[in-house]
């Protein structure tokens, strides 16, 4: 064979072995790889599973996932000065944490900050930024999506974008086939700075700071989730029920020490949409197996006040003695009080249809109200056993609640004829919304505080009834679109109504005048004094009793008990709620009588006024 005949066969060979050296360093690396990736890991379903913190808006509907941190939280002495000051809110108010290093991802080697203050009527707020150099700041975009606010509110030499960033928690864990936790809130607490603002009232000041104390909680114990602590709430100082525990809020607690609250909850329990239910324990009829009278739907029991709790009530002191199961959940067993006299039974008799005999009626479209034993015939509570065995209890949910925060009214002053948007941020169930709510309000508001409903499809102007007191104006209002305010009742879901332990004992003779002195004190105008006593005074007189304790929460207080989101947010905003209790004579323990700020009418102002129905 000549050279050029031998040449090409040599190319061949060389060419053929450095395929097969590339094909078999393929395989060999495709082998290596699948050998260095764990497989999935099917748990058993009575372990825990993390599922990954979704995205807040479904414009960020690519999961980011649990984040890796390192470092502690820590307070933060300084201020950072990534909030402006404005009429809305002190930047001095603020409270800064550093929130530990993420490890890994995106923002590896990046510092996680929190901001806390209180922010007009939502209530308490918790922003997250990152950082690398402590020069230039990343915000979290849920301040945008959550809380409205935009960069107009930040320093932008030191806030200089926003990301949507990971948080070392998941939104849900699931516990087995039925329960899971389902993230609510990070957990702050006000606490009183022993300062006094430098207005006549002198009022105590408060601040926002992250709970961080679980030495006395009982911690709770999930198999297969690393990083994260559980631990169980503390009892409240009082309870209404000798049968009643903690609730099942769970708290848990990442990596670097910061704490959210979660709750146990049955899967799919969450509604969907603006101002729905947050996921908890809830069955419906068609979800349990029963030949037993039930209730359509049972969630919260014992609710009341206003604002009650979102959790449920864990039980103690009954045993399985005391109960005989009467149907199932997905296989789960539920069960019922043997003893249809039981003081379970009674308390949620009188906390629901008792004391409302004609309101109930109202609020329950003609329905009436049922006696005790028609009442309990239904089983109007259910006890299940949770994920850690313990016996939470449910009530029923059919009847709408006739008591709670009675006719509040909420006045918009804008500086210029302005769309205004107003929602609550907590699920509510509304007795009362006129105009008709609907996720919202959206009104045009006018500077001397007329409203015209731009949604005005929504209220049927026939079906309001202008002989129920405190409803007299609201049929010509709707038929005009001219409303003075917005008016609503109801119950919110939220945090549980605390009685004031301030106030005043008042006789019944000088109650008018009281009520009058009061507010033109604290800076009502004479048509907005008017409003309120024409409603509550009259209503207060109707109880045939000597004396009135008096009581009113202030505008930090209903902020935190009933947020609401306001759009464009005001630049001041005034709330006073009243608790009241008739009494049959002077108590021996003198009330002590709060400092009431104010009112300050700077820029778009808000007012909203109202009262506690019992």
């Amino acid at each position: 064979m000549n050279q050029k005949g031998f040449a090409p066969i040599i190319f061949l060979l060389i060419f053929a072995l450095l395929a097969a050296g590339a094909v078999g360093a393929y395989f060999f690396q495709k082998q290596k790889s699948s050998n260095l990736t764990p497989p999935a890991v099917n748990y058993p379903t009575t372990h825990p599973q993390v599922s990954p913190k979704a995205a807040p808006t479904p414009a960020a509907a690519a999961s980011t996932g649990v984040a890796t941190l390192t470092g502690q939280v820590t307070r933060l002495s300084t201020d950072l000065g990534l909030i402006k000051n404005s009429d809305e809110f002190d930047s001095q108010g603020i409270t800064y944490y550093t929130g530990g290093v993420f490890s890994s991802g995106k923002y590896a080697g990046y510092t996680r900050y929190l901001a806390l203050f209180d922010w007009g009527p939502g209530g308490p707020v918790t922003l997250f930024f990152v950082s690398k150099d402590q020069r230039s700041y990343i915000l979290d975009s849920t301040a945008k999506t959550i809380y409205n606010m935009d960069m107009s509110y930040f320093d932008t030499t030191k806030v200089v974008s926003t990301d949507l960033i990971p948080e070392a928690t998941p939104e849900t864990i699931s516990l087995d086939p039925n329960f899971s936790l389902s993230e609510y809130d990070i957990l702050s607490i006000r606490q009183d700075t022993g300062q006094k603002s430098d207005d006549q009232s002198h009022s105590p000041l408060y601040e926002n700071i992250l709970e961080t104390d679980f030495s006395k909680n009982k911690t709770l114990t999930l198999p297969n989730v690393s990083n994260l602590t559980f631990y169980a709430p503390l009892p409240a100082s009082t309870s209404i029920s000798p049968y009643l525990d903690i609730t099942t809020q769970v708290i848990v607690v990442d990596s670097t020490g910061l704490p959210y609250t979660f709750a146990i909850s049955t899967k799919g329990s969450g509604d969907t949409g603006a101002n729905s239910n947050k996921p908890s324990i809830r069955f419906n009829k068609a979800q349990l197996v029963s030949t037993n009278s039930l209730y359509n739907n049972y969630d919260v029991a014992f609710p009341g006040g206003c604002s009650f709790n979102q959790y449920n009530y864990i039980t103690k002191d009954l045993t399985d003695a005391d109960l005989s199961q009467i149907a199932t959940f997905n296989g789960l067993p539920i069960y019922g009080l043997k003893n249809k006299d039981h003081a379970l039974y009674h308390l949620e008799y009188d906390t629901k249809v008792s004391p409302y005999t004609q309101d109930f009626k109202d609020i329950n479209d003609g329905v009436v109200a049922p006696t005790y034993q028609e009442y309990v015939a239904k089983n109007p509570l259910l006890f299940v056993k949770d994920y850690w065995g313990r016996l939470v209890v449910l009530g029923e949910f059919d009847y709408q609640l006739p008591g709670g925060c009675g006719k509040p009214v909420v006045y918009l002053y804008p500086q210029k004829s302005t769309n205004v948007q107003v929602s609550f941020i907590n699920p509510m169930i509304l007795s009362t919304a006129i105009p008709s709510y609907a996720q919202k309000w959206n009104v045009l508001a006018e500077p001397n505080g007329t409203l015209h409903d731009l949604q005005p499809n929504l209220t049927n102007c026939s079906l309001i009834d202008s002989t129920k007191i405190g409803s007299e104006y609201a049929k010509q209002a709707c038929l005009t679109n001219n409303y003075p305010y917005i008016y609503w009742a109801g119950n919110s879901r939220g945090t549980p109504y605390q009685t004031p332990t301030t106030g005043w004992v008042v006789a019944k003779d000088n109650l008018a005048g009281f009520m009058d002195k009061t507010l033109s004190d604290v800076g009502f105008t004479a048509k907005e004094k008017t409003d309120m006593t024409s409603y509550w005074v009259t209503k207060m007189l109707t109880d045939n009793t000597p004396y009135y304790r008096v009581s009113f929460l202030q505008t930090q207080e209903m902020n935190n008990l009933i947020p609401m989101k306001i759009t464009p947010h005001p630049d001041s905003i005034y709330r006073l709620f009243l608790d009241y209790q008739p009494l049959s004579a002077q108590p021996k323990q003198i009330l002590t009588p709060p400092n009431l700020t104010k009112i300050n009418r700077q820029g778009f102002f808000v007012l909203e006024w109202g009262g506690l129905i019992r």
